[in-house]
C-alpha cells in the first residue's frame, strides 16, 4: 500500500483516489475512488450477485415460455443434448432439451412466439352471368357497364357502318358492295365496215384479247333507228365480229 504524507502528516492511501497539494505541500484536495468491479445483487436479464452474475431469459422467464427437460424424459419433438453439445459452453447446459415449436400449415408464429392461425380465405360464388348486350349507339365501337357492384350489365355498342361512322358493315350495303362488277379488261369498238354496229367487251383484269374469257354485247341500229342487242360469252375480243350473238 502507497501512502501520501504532506509536511502537517495527512496520509492518502494508493486506493484509486487523486490526491491534490498545493505549493506549500498542503493536501487540498482527494477526489472519491473509481473503477472496479460493481458489487451486490445483479438485476434485469441477470440474476446471482457480482461479480458473477448468471443470465436469465427475458427477466427470469425463459424466451418464449420455454419448458427444459431433463435428458431422463426425452420428449419426442425435442432436440437432444448431444446435437447442441457443439453450441453450448456449459457442461450443464448439455444436460437439457429445448423444445422445437410444432404447428400445422395453416398456422404461423407471431412476433410473442405464439402460434395463431392463418384466416380462412373465402370464395365467391358465381349466381348468374348476364349476355352481352349490343347497341347501335354512337360513332364507334364503345362499351358501357351498369349496375357494377350489383348485377352488371355490359353493353356493346356497334353503329352502323358509314362515311362518318366505324362500325358494321349492314346487309344492305353489303348487297350494294356484292352486285358492284368486278374490275375488268374493257373494250369498244365500230364494225369494221359498217359503222352502225358496235361491240362492247369486259374481261377479267390483264387478259389479252385473243382469250377466250370475253363478255360482248353488239349493238346493231337499223336504218329506221331500231337497236338490236345481242350477247357473246367466253369468245375473243380478236373474233368478235364472227362469233354467234343471241
Amino acid at each position: 500500500m502507497i501512502q501520501i504524507l504532506d509536511k502537517y502528516g495527512n496520509t492518502s492511501t494508493d486506493d484509486g483516489r487523486v490526491i491534490i497539494l498545493d505549493a506549500n505541500g498542503n493536501v487540498k484536495k482527494i477526489t472519491s475512488g473509481g473503477g472496479g468491479s460493481p458489487t451486490g445483487p445483479a438485476g434485469g436479464d441477470l440474476s446471482g450477485t457480482y461479480p458473477n452474475p448468471l443470465v436469465v431469459w427475458a427477466n427470469g422467464q425463459p424466451t418464449y415460455d420455454l419448458v427444459y427437460y431433463p435428458l431422463t424424459s426425452n420428449p419426442a419433438g425435442y432436440l437432444t443434448s448431444s446435437a447442441l453439445t457443439p453450441y453450448l459452453t456449459t457442461a450443464a447446459a448439455a444436460l437439457t432439451y429445448y423444445p422445437i415449436p410444432t404447428g400445422t400449415t395453416a398456422q404461423y408464429i407471431d412476433g410473442t412466439g405464439a402460434f395463431q392461425t392463418f384466416p380462412t380465405i373465402t370464395s365467391g360464388t358465381v349466381t348468374s352471368v348476364a349476355a352481352l348486350t349490343l347497341g347501335t349507339t354512337g360513332t364507334d365501337l364503345t362499351s358501357t357497364v351498369a349496375n357494377p357492384t350489383t348485377t352488371p350489365v355490359i353493353t356493346l355498342n356497334v353503329p352502323d357502318a358509314s362515311a362518318t361512322s366505324r362500325g358494321a358493315l349492314t346487309s344492305t350495303d353489303w348487297n350494294t358492295f356484292n352486285n358492284k362488277q368486278n374490275a375488268s379488261s374493257r373494250r369498244n369498238a365500230n364494225n369494221s365496215t359498217n359503222n352502225n354496229i358496235n361491240y362492247c367487251g369486259y374481261a377479267p383484269v390483264g387478259s389479252a384479247e385473243s382469250a377466250t374469257v370475253w363478255t360482248i354485247t353488239r349493238l346493231t341500229i337499223s336504218a329506221s333507228g331500231a337497236i338490236t342487242v345481242g350477247t357473246a360469252t367466253n369468245v375473243a375480243w380478236t373474233n368478235r365480229e364472227s362469233v354467234i350473238y343471241i
